[in-house]
């Protein structure tokens, strides 16, 4: 299957994925750049020098690089490298991440630095990553330099715009924060995330402004803010003080309907919750909002049912002998799942009081049953234009009461009540892909899928939003965010933005954790597992992972690896979601 921007469904203005707020800002306020601050604000980065007497083009092009990741303001420390003229036209965003910054190598002749470099990612003004994606196979980028005399001392004068920063540097020096939008159909909190170096005061005004930015609007519909918008007349601002609750400043809360005003207060609340450490209250024209029947201060508590990341089960299921069983003893579950007959492959579960599964089996693994645990499992009329062959695992999106799966050509929504739909995916504005669809899960809010997508010797992790527009439901944009050169297997959310992958790279078997937004890859134990193909993973919010491989269910305990049930045997582990 070949999917193409704007190929299925409506023409829809595919948007970049999770972009900034959904409101408006001041006229008159400038746009944010992410930036080190010089106010106490910023993270523990030793201070950059200026150039010395003397320093030849090289210590000039590698101070000049030093500063880059400095904590002063505007990098003023960066800028004393480079000539008037550039000074004024250099401009220190975004920030590219690259793997290393070796010493550049100078051309005599011509007066230029240049130094080999291969790019892992970038972060914008407003904070959000984008990976770089690039091919291992691909020679490197070289970041040139052109350098001149000024009374007597070597200095830039065609820097690069923005700043360079190894990925070393930069889990130094940034740290990733979340703003929190509603999904489209306003039942759950979605974190958006962000990076800032800075800190404190600095860092609330700095995710304030990007929670309001008027782009999200009219770019993104998978994600909505019920803040109104502030008009240009209004100053908008945020007060972190020690010992006191933040206030927030805003304005036209009072006019909203009264259901509305709690959405606003949520948003805040996990927004800034996490760098207060206080109450949280809205202030309108000097007057705090009362809410929910209290004094006006709120916290992220009072919230806790829109929660992306509900209470998880630490309850596991896993395939024996074609049958559903519980983990660890593998005993089968009560109902018709549990009894074989219907030669179960894998199993996605769902529920508290009462156990929910969807399942798929039978000849060739192309049937699909949903019901309760204890019960019959009822099998789901796949929609017309379903291609042969296996599906992948099922995933429930659990407070909608749905089940998703693929059959490797198209995504397939099964609720409760209701035919099972092809769901129709947008893919971020001119992308392409390849493949077919080897596995599906949907984040525990319901409002993010995560697809490995692909074929041959390239399968990726790709992310997609859910929008839902009365009864239509559809992906957009689908983004990919793992490179070609890995041949990814499952992927499991470990919680609201980091998710586990499992496949191999450069021919050697792995796991990997990754951020939603395509950060942070790293690589995660494997110590105690067989060097055999992972085949699937789960995880799950405070939990330890599970995998499969070699027909055996293994849990992780710290680095190591172990038979997670007396002789092992069984696949397809999932934790309740």
């Amino acid at each position: 299957m070949r999917l193409r921007a704007r190929s299925v469904a409506a023409v829809i203005a595919a948007a970049a994925m999770l972009i900034a707020g959904c409101s408006g800002v001041p006229g008159s306020s400038a746009p944010a750049v992410i930036r080190t601050i010089d106010d106490g604000d910023v993270a523990s980065v030793p201070p950059a020098r200026g150039p010395l007497p003397g320093d030849d083009e090289g210590g000039i092009v590698a101070g000049f690089l030093r500063a880059n990741i400095s904590a002063d303001l505007r990098h003023t420390s960066a800028r004393q490298y480079l000539t008037a003229a550039a000074q004024s036209t250099w401009q220190d965003s975004p920030v590219t991440i690259v793997d290393a910054l070796p010493r550049a190598s100078i051309d005599l002749e011509t007066e230029t630095a240049s130094l080999p470099i291969r790019r892992i990612g970038r972060v914008d003004a407003d904070g959000t990553y984008t990976p770089a994606l690039t091919d291992p196979s691909t020679p490197a980028e070289t970041l040139s330099f052109s350098l001149v005399r000024v009374e007597g001392q070597w200095r830039i004068d065609r820097p690069p715009n923005g700043l360079y920063v190894t990925s070393d540097d930069f889990r130094l020096s940034y740290a990733q924060f979340a703003l929190y939008f509603w999904d489209s159909a306003e039942t759950t909190l979605v974190p958006d995330l962000r990076y800032s170096a800075t800190r404190g005061q600095s860092l609330a005004s700095f995710l304030l402004e990007q929670l309001l930015d008027p782009r999200r609007r009219t770019e993104s519909q998978s994600l909505i803010s019920r803040i109104p918008p502030q008009p240009s007349t209004s100053k908008p601002a945020i007060v972190v003080t020690s010992g006191a609750p933040t206030d927030v400043q805003l304005v036209g809360i009072r006019q909203l309907p009264p259901d509305a005003v709690p959405k606003v207060a949520a948003q805040l609340a996990y927004t800034f919750g996490p760098i207060s450490n206080a109450a949280i209250r809205i202030v309108e024209n000097g007057s705090p909002i009362q809410i929910l029947g209290k004094n006006g201060t709120f916290r992220r508590a009072d919230f806790a049912s829109y929660s992306p990341d509900p209470t998880a089960s630490s309850q596991v299921l896993y395939i024996r002998d074609g049958a559903v069983v519980h983990a660890p003893g593998s005993d089968p579950v009560t109902g018709s799942a549990g009894t074989g007959t219907l030669g179960l492959v894998s199993v996605a579960s769902s529920g508290d009081e009462t156990l929910q599964l969807a399942a798929v089996g039978g000849p060739g693994g192309q049937s699909l049953w949903i019901g309760a645990g204890d019960a019959l499992l009822q099998p789901v009329a796949l929609p017309e234009g379903t291609a042969p062959g296996p599906l992948s695992r099922p995933s429930w999106a659990s407070r909608a009461g749905e089940v998703w799966v693929s059959d490797g050509e198209h995504l397939i929504r099964a609720p409760r009540t209701g035919p099972a739909t092809i769901v129709p995916i947008l893919l971020r504005a001119g992308g392409n892909a390849d493949g077919t669809i080897s596995a599906v899960r949907m984040s525990r809010d319901g409002a993010r899928v995560a697809m490995i997508y692909g074929s041959g010797d390239e399968r990726s992790l790709w992310i997609g939003s859910v929008v839902r527009t009365g009864s239509e439901v559809r992906i957009e944009p689908l983004t990919k965010i793992t490179a070609s050169n890995y041949v990814l297997s499952d992927v499991a959310w470990s919680d609201s933005t980091r998710l586990l992958i499992t496949g191999s790279l450069d021919g050697e078997f792995g796991i990997w954790a990754v951020q939603a937004d395509g950060s942070q890859l790293s690589e995660r134990s494997t110590v105690g597992l067989p060097v055999a193909p992972i085949v699937s993973v789960t995880a799950a919010p405070a939990q330890f992972p599970w995998v499969a491989v070699n027909n055996a269910v293994w849990e992780q305990r710290g680095e190591q690896w172990s038979r997670a049930t007396t002789d092992g045997r069984g696949s397809a582990p999932v934790y309740t979601e």
